[in-house]
C-alpha cells in the first residue's frame, strides 16, 4: 500500500506503526531521516543493523545530524565487528573492544541510546547481560573500600596490570594510589585512599602522568566483554584447559564454548526497537560472514578443538531471519510486488562539489517550487560562511532555530551536522543539501584526542643494564645498575663500566653529567678508557665543528633580519572567517605555530621559519593561513614540492580548503599539456593566479610572478643542489616557510631556536598511535582475509616487497589470492612519469592494492590506506619499519600492519631482537621510541648536514644536543657553565628515594635523572607535585631529597663553586662566577650573625662560614635555605 511521507512522519511520530513493518523507497540519509523519526517519540534503546562497515559511520553521522535536527537529545553508538580470522588467537583492536562494552553495557541497562551494528558484528555470541552489568562499577570521593577488592575486581573484569597507566583497560596499585585507564573515558583516573577510604579522584594525563583536574566521582566499565576472573566462570573455563589461548588473545572464540557466553545482541536489546537497513543485505553479508568463519574453522592449521564450533560462535542465519520476520522495522530501497510495505519516494542529489552557480540554480528552482530547503554544515564557522556565500549569490539563509520552529524568513535553512549526501522527498517538499555541496568535499570533522605531546625524553625510563650511557667527563660506558655503598648513609649510585671492567660510581645527585648515548640503528660506540685522553680529544674537535657550523647559522640568520622586506598587515576579518571554517580544534604546538608565521610575516624582514611534523599533523594548515594572509594583502603565493604527485595532492588540499573564497589556484607540472601551463604562467605574470603550486618547473625562466609575497617549500631536502641555488635566490626580499615530514628531536629544536626560526608539530591526529601491529608467516589464507576485510569498507592496501626481481611475480600471486582486488606495481626502477602515474592512478583509488618497493612517498597522504603489508619484515631496520607503518593510520578508521616473516628457524638473531622490539610497537613500548629516535636523528642529520650527523655518533644525541646549546648560548654572548651546571653539595646526609616508597628501579631512575637535570626550581617543584600526585604522600626522605636539589639548583644559580660540611659547620665556597660583590657580601654576613656567620679566603675566592644548629637531615637543610635565601637578596642574580 502506498501512503503520502507527511501521513508516515506523522504516524511514525505518534508511534502508530508498529514492527514488523516494511518502508520502501529510502534511500541514503532519507533512511536515517526516517530511523530518527521513528526511535524519538520511543523510550529506551535502539538498535539500527547495517550491511557493513562502509555504511556503519555514515549511518552513525547521519543519524547523529537528524537527531541534533529534531533536537532529540539521543547518544549514537557504534557497535563493530572484530574483523579478526576467529581461529587464529588474534586480539581484536582496543579501540573495537571499548566501542562493543560501551554499546553493550549501554543495551543491558536499558539506556536511550542508539546502536549501530553491522551484519558481522550481530552475528557474534557474547556474554549473558547481566554478567557484564555486573562489571560497571560506579566510584565516589568519600566511599570506603578494600582496594585490594578493587583490584582483584579489575582483573575480574580484563583490565591489565601496566605501571605507568597510558592505555584503556590499563590500572596500576603504588600503595595508596590506584590508576586506571576505563575503557570509554578520554583519561584515566588516579584514585587515592587513605586506609579503606577513597579521600580523591583525579583525572590525569597519560602522557605525563600529572593530574589535569578533580572529579567527584567515576563510572568504571568493563575492559572487554570477557569476563572470565569472577570465580563461577573462572572455575569453568578452568575445567576447558584453554588458559594459554585466553592469554594469547582468543577469548572471544573460546568462551562461547560456555552457555554463559551464548547470548546475543537481542538478548541485550530485550523489548527496544529493531530497525533493520536493508534486511536482505544484511542477511546477505551474514551469510558471507558464516562462510568465512566456517572455511576458517576447515581450514586451521592448529589444533581448533579448544576453539568454539562455528554454530557456537555465531547466531544461526535461519535464526536471525526470524528475528528480523518477527519484530524489525525493515527499511529497503525496493518494494517488492506482494510485500506489504509502506512507501515513499527519495531521491539520492549528485553533488554541486562547490560549483556554487550551479547550486544557487538549483535553489531557485526548488523555492519556486514552494519546496522547504534545509542545509547541513560540520561547524559555526561554516554556517557563518554559507549564509555569507549564499547571500553573496543573492540567497536568504538562515540559522534553524532551537525552539522548534525553523527561521523560514530564508529559502534556505542552516542545520548543525554532517550528512553523508544530499537528497530530497518530493512528497514532504523537502530538499536537504550537505556542505560539500558548497565547498567541494569538506573533510570529516573527527573528535581529536587531548593534545599527546610525542616526547622521547631520554629520562632513563628505558635505561637496562648493558646499555650505553655517556659521562661528559669520562666518555662513553656501559650502565651496570644502581648500587648502595656505605651503609652508614645508604645512598644510591649509577655504576657506570668502563674499558677494563673499570667502574665508576655517580651519585643520584649528579646524574646531570651523565646521559643515554643515543644514535642511529645502526652505531655501535666504542667504549672510552676511565683516566684515558681520548675523551677529551673527540670533544675538542666536536665542539670545535660545532661552533663554526652555529656561527654561520647566526651569520645567516643574521644577514636575513638585517634585508628589507614586506611588512604583511594584522589578521583581517576575511583571516577571522578562514580559521573559523577549519573543522578540527588546533592542538597547542600547531597553534603556536601558526602564531610564529603570521608573527615573523608581520615583521618588516622576510620571514624563514622550517615547520617539521609528521603527514597529517597539521603543517599543510599552517601553510594555507600564511598563504591566505599573503593573497589578502594583494600578494602571490609559490608552493614548490619535490615531486608532480605532491603537486597533485596539494593542489586537491588548497582547492578544497579555499574554495568558499575568491581565490585562483593553479599547478604547473607536467600534468599539464604545455598549452595549459603557457596560460597559467602568462596568468601568473599578470597576477590572476594567487598561488601556484609545482616542482621544479617553477624555476623556469619563463615563469615570473606579478607580485610574489610568500615561498612554501615542501621537503626541501629532496631537491637538488642545482635547485637549491636557484632556490636561494627565489627566496631574497620574499618570505620564505619551509616544511618537512621529517620529524625532528623536541631537544634539538631547543638547541637551534637561537640560530633558526624553528616550529615542531608533534601532536599526533586522532588514533595515529593506534595501528594494529600483527607478526605473521607469509600465509595465503591471513593475506586474502586482511585485505578483502579491507576492501570491504572501501579501503585500500600498501603492499611492500622490496626486491624489483620478483616483485610482479608477487603481484600475480596477490591477484591469484584476491581476483577482485585492481592490483598495481611500483618501483624505484621505473621512469620517474611512470611512477607518478602510478602513484596518481593509486590515490585516486583506480586500484585497491600498491604493491611497492619502500619508495611509498613520505608526503604523501591517501586516508584510504589503512593495511600495510610489508614483506620478508626480518630483513628491515627499526626505523624504517616505523616510517613505513606510519603511511598507514590517518583516518578515523582503525589501521593494520602485518609484518610478514619466515618460519623462525630462517631468522638471524638481530632479525628476531628487531621483531621482540616491534611487538611492542602497538604498546608505544622502548622498540617504538628507539625506532622513532632513530628516524628523528635522521631528520637532525638531514637539517645540520652530514659531518654533524657523525659527531652525533661520536658523542651521542644527548650529549650533542647539549653541547650545541652551549656553543649557541656562548655565541650569543652568555656566559655558559661547561660540564654540569650543577653546585656540588657535599653533606654526608642520606641522598635516596626510598624502594619502599617506589620500588621499579627504572621510575627511581627516571625521577633521579630529572631532578637533577632540571633547570630551575620551578622544575623540581612540579616535579614533586607529580611524585606526590602518582604514589601518594611524601615521606620524610622524598622531601628531603626535592629540599636538597631545589638548594642545589638555588646555589647554581647564585654561582657558588660548593658547600661543604665541615666539623658542626658549614663552608660555603663562593668562586670566581659567584653573583654577589664583595660588599653586599659583607652585609650578608652581618644579617647571618646568628648563625655566627664569618668570611674568609678560598684562594683567590671567598668562602662563608656558618654553624650548624643540629646534625639531622632537615636542620643542615634549613640553615642551607637561610644562608642561600640571605645571600640570593644581596646578589645581582635579579
Amino acid at each position: 500500500m502506498s501512503t503520502s511521507f507527511a501521513r508516515l512522519v506523522s504516524e511514525l511520530s505518534l508511534g502508530a506503526i508498529a514492527p514488523p513493518a516494511r518502508i520502501s523507497g529510502v534511500m541514503g540519509p532519507a533512511r536515517s531521516l526516517v530511523q530518527a523519526e521513528l526511535i524519538k517519540s520511543r523510550e529506551g534503546p535502539a538498535l539500527v543493523v547495517v550491511p557493513d562497515e562502509k555504511r556503519l559511520t555514515p549511518a552513525v553521522s547521519d543519524l547523529e545530524a537528524f537527531f541534533g535536527a529534531l533536537d532529540v537529545a539521543r547518544s549514537v553508538l557504534p557497535f563493530p565487528a572484530f574483523a579478526l580470522d576467529p581461529y587464529r588467537g588474534l586480539s581484536p583492536h582496543l579501540d573495537v573492544v571499548s566501542a562493543r562494552v560501551r554499546a553493550l553495557v549501554a543495551l543491558a541497562r536499558d539506556e536511550n541510546v542508539v546502536v549501530v551494528a553491522t551484519a558481522a558484528a550481530l552475528l557474534y555470541r557474547t556474554v549473558r547481560p547481566e554478567l557484564l552489568v555486573r562489571g560497571v562499577r560506579r566510584l565516589a570521593t568519600g566511599d570506603s573500600f578494600d582496594p585490594g577488592e578493587l583490584e582483584r575486581y579489575l582483573v575480574a573484569f580484563g583490565f591489565r596490570h601496566e605501571d605507568p597507566v597510558t592505555t584503556p583497560g590499563d590500572f596500576a596499585r603504588r600503595g595508596g594510589i590506584l590508576d586506571i585507564f576505563p575503557p570509554g573515558r578520554l583519561a584515566p583516573v588516579r584514585l587515592e585512599f587513605v586506609g579503606d577510604d577513597l579521600e580523591e579522584i583525579r583525572a590525569f594525563d597519560p602522557q605525563t602522568q600529572r593530574t589535569t583536574e578533580t572529579i567527584p566521582e567515576v563510572e568504571l566499565q568493563p575492559a572487554n566483554e570477557w569476563p572470565i576472573a569472577q570465580t563461577e566462570i573462572f572455575e569453568q573455563v578452568a575445567s576447558l584447559e584453554v588458559m594459554d589461548l585466553l592469554s594469547s588473545g582468543g577469548m572471544g572464540s573460546v568462551l562461547p564454548r560456555l552457555d554463559d557466553f551464548q547470548a546475543s545482541l537481542f538478548d541485550y536489546l530485550d523489548t527496544g526497537l529493531l530497525i533493520v537497513d536493508e534486511p536482505a543485505e544484511v542477511l546477505r553479508a551474514a551469510e558471507v560472514e558464516w562462510e568465512r568463519v566456517l572455511a576458517s574453522y576447515g581450514d586451521a592449521e592448529e589444533d581448533v578443538s579448544r576453539y568454539a564450533e562455528p554454530s557456537r560462535l555465531l547466531m544461526d542465519l535461519r535464526s536471525l531471519g526470524d528475528v528480523f520476520d518477527e519484530r524489525a522495522m525493515a527499511l529497503q530501497e525496493l518494494g517488492l510486488l506482494g510485500e506489504e510495505t509502506r512507501h515513499l519516494s527519495t531521491t539520492i542529489l549528485p553533488s554541486h562539489r562547490g560549483r556554487v552557480p550551479e547550486l544557487v540554480r538549483e535553489i531557485e528552482r526548488r523555492a519556486k517550487k514552494g519546496e522547504r530547503l534545509r542545509l547541513f554544515v560540520a561547524s559555526e564557522g561554516m554556517a557563518d560562511r554559507c549564509i555569507e556565500i549564499l547571500s553573496e549569490a543573492g540567497q536568504t539563509a538562515g540559522r534553524a532555530s532551537r525552539d522548534g520552529n525553523a527561521n523560514e524568513e530564508g529559502r534556505i535553512v542552516l542545520e548543525r551536522g554532517h550528512l553523508s549526501q544530499s537528497f530530497s522527498v518530493p512528497e514532504l517538499s523537502l530538499t536537504v543539501f550537505t556542505a560539500s555541496d558548497l565547498f567541494a568535499e569538506p573533510p570529516r570533522p573527527s573528535r581529536r584526542k587531548t593534545a599527546k605531546l610525542r616526547r622521547f625524553l631520554t629520562d632513563f625510563r628505558d635505561l637496562k643494564i648493558g646499555d650505553y650511557v655517556v659521562h661528559i667527563e669520562h666518555g662513553i660506558g656501559v650502565f651496570a645498575g644502581l648500587k648502595q655503598l656505605d651503609p652508614g648513609a645508604p645512598n644510591e649510585f649509577v655504576v657506570v663500566e668502563y674499558v677494563g671492567r673499570d667502574k665508576l660510581y655517580v651519585p643520584v645527585d649528579r646524574l646531570d653529567y651523565i646521559e643515554k648515548y643515543s644514535s642511529a640503528e645502526s652505531a655501535t660506540p666504542k667504549l672510552d678508557r676511565l683516566g684515558g685522553t681520548g675523551w677529551e680529544r673527540v670533544q675538542k674537535r666536536v665542539k670545535k665543528s660545532m661552533r663554526d657550523m652555529a656561527q654561520e647559522l647566526l651569520k645567516l640568520y643574521a644577514e636575513r633580519r638585517a634585508s628589507p622586506g614586506h611588512s604583511f598587515s594584522p589578521d583581517s576579518a576575511w583571516m577571522s572567517e578562514f580559521e573559523a571554517l577549519f573543522e578540527f580544534e588546533e592542538t597547542p604546538d600547531q597553534r603556536q605555530a601558526i602564531d610564529d608565521v603570521k608573527r615573523d610575516m608581520e615583521r618588516p624582514s622576510p620571514m624563514d621559519r622550517l615547520i617539521c611534523g609528521d603527514v597529517g599533523y597539521g603543517k599543510t594548515e599552517v601553510a594555507m593561513r600564511a598563504a591566505f594572509k599573503a593573497i589578502t594583502d594583494g600578494k602571490q603565493v609559490a608552493v614548490l614540492v619535490p615531486t608532480t604527485v605532491l603537486a597533485f595532492q596539494h593542489q586537491n588540499t588548497f582547492r578544497e580548503r579555499f574554495a568558499p573564497f575568491p581565490v585562483r589556484i593553479e599547478m604547473l607540472s607536467r600534468f599539464k599539456t604545455k598549452r595549459e601551463q603557457k596560460q597559467i604562467v602568462k596568468d601568473l605574470g599578470a597576477g590572476k593566479v594567487d598561488i601556484v603550486i609545482g616542482t621544479h618547473r617553477l624555476f623556469s625562466k619563463d615563469v615570473q610572478f606579478r607580485d610574489l609575497g610568500l615561498l612554501v617549500v615542501d621537503e626541501e631536502q629532496r631537491f637538488g643542489v642545482t635547485h637549491k641555488e636557484k632556490l636561494k635566490k627565489m627566496r631574497q626580499g620574499v618570505d620564505s616557510l619551509t616544511m618537512t615530514a621529517t620529524p625532528i628531536p623536541r631537544t634539538l629544536h631547543m638547541s637551534l631556536s637561537g640560530i633558526r626560526d624553528l616550529s615542531v608539530i608533534e601532536t599526533p591526529p586522532k588514533d595515529r598511535m593506534a595501528i594494529q601491529t600483527h607478526i605473521t608467516r607469509l600465509d595465503a589464507k591471513v593475506l586474502a582475509e586482511a585485505i578483502r576485510y579491507e576492501l570491504g569498507r572501501g579501503g585500500q592496501v600498501y603492499y611492500v616487497h622490496n626486491r624489483v626481481s620478483s616483485i610482479y611475480s608477487m603481484a600475480n600471486y596477490l591477484s591469484r589470492l584476491v581476483p577482485e582486488a585492481r592490483i598495481i606495481v611500483g618501483h624505484g626502477q621505473m621512469k620517474e612519469s611512470e611512477l607518478e602515474s602510478v602513484m596518481l592512478r593509486f590515490i585516486r583509488h583506480e586500484f585497491d592494492i600498491l604493491v611497492s618497493t619502500t619508495i611509498i612517498e613520505n608526503g604523501l597522504d591517501i586516508p584510504l590506506v589503512n593495511t600495510l603489508m610489508v614483506n620478508r619484515a626480518d630483513r628491515f631496520g627499526l626505523s624504517q619499519l616505523y616510517q613505513l607503518r606510519g603511511r598507514v593510520g590517518r583516518s578515523n578508521r582503525r589501521a593494520y600492519a602485518y609484518l610478514l616473516v619466515p618460519e623462525d628457524s630462517h631468522l638471524t638473531p638481530l632479525a628476531r631482537r628487531r621483531l621482540a622490539a616491534i611487538r611492542e610497537f602497538s604498546e608505544l613500548g622502548a622498540g617504538f621510541r628507539i625506532a622513532a629516535l632513530d628516524l628523528e636523528l635522521r631528520g637532525a642529520g638531514n637539517i645540520l648536514g652530514g659531518q654533524q650527523h657523525g659527531h652525533i655518533d661520536a658523542v651521542g644525541f644527548d650529549l650533542y644536543c647539549r653541547l650545541l646549546d652551549e656553543a649557541v648560548r656562548e655565541l650569543s654572548g652568555e656566559d655558559v657553565r661547561t660540564g654540569s651546571g650543577r653546585t656540588s653539595l657535599n653533606l654526608r646526609i642520606e641522598l635516596r628515594l626510598p624502594e619502599d616508597f617506589i620500588t621499579d628501579t627504572n621510575q627511581r631512575m627516571s625521577i633521579y635523572k630529572r631532578t637533577s637535570s632540571a633547570s630551575d626550581r620551578e622544575d623540581i617543584e612540579k616535579l614533586q607535585e607529580e611524585t606526590r600526585d602518582r604514589f601518594g604522600p611524601l615521606p620524610e626522605k622524598v622531601l628531603q631529597f626535592f629540599e636538597y636539589s631545589r638548594l642545589q639548583v638555588l646555589a647554581a644559580e647564585l654561582g657558588l663553586a660548593g658547600i661543604d660540611r665541615e666539623r658542626g659547620g658549614l663552608v660555603f665556597r663562593l668562586g670566581a662566577k659567584a653573583s654577589i660583590d664583595p660588599l653586599s657580601l659583607v652585609q650578608a654576613t652581618k644579617e647571618l650573625r646568628g648563625l655566627r656567620a664569618r668570611l674568609g679566603p678560598d684562594g683567590d675566592d671567598p668562602r662563608l662560614s656558618v654553624e650548624l644548629q643540629g646534625s639531622e637531615p632537615p636542620e643542615i637543610l634549613t640553615t642551607i635555605r637561610e644562608v642561600l635565601l640571605t645571600l640570593a637578596r644581596y646578589s645581582k642574580m635579579k
